[in-house]
């Protein structure tokens, strides 16, 4: 999370603790939880997964927050490790 906001400082040229709302801290959340948190690329793939969607079913539909959630939930619930956790699982069986 420290790089990312290094990252967003340099973007921006300033590093303003209000620039990010309360509300994106959660999206951070689900990015890093979906991918899986026990590797450097598992939030990275989360948040590709995670920003593909919001991009499509914002498109599509109004209640593209929905979709994710329930996607965050099934997730959590069935891929404790996350999404890369279950790649790797499946590769190694």
């Amino acid at each position: 999370m420290g790089f990312a906001g290094a990252l967003y400082a340099l973007v921006n040229n300033f590093a303003d603790p209000k620039g990010l709302h309360y509300s994106q801290s959660g999206d951070f959340v689900m990015m890093a939880v979906m991918g899986g948190m026990r590797t450097f690329w598992g939030p990275l793939l989360g948040a590709a997964v995670f920003v593909v969607l919001q991009d499509y079913l914002s498109s599509v539909t109004v209640n593209w927050m929905s979709f994710v959630g329930m996607l965050f939930v099934l997730v959590v619930l069935f891929f404790p490790r996350g999404l890369l956790g279950f790649l790797q699982r499946r590769n190694e069986a």
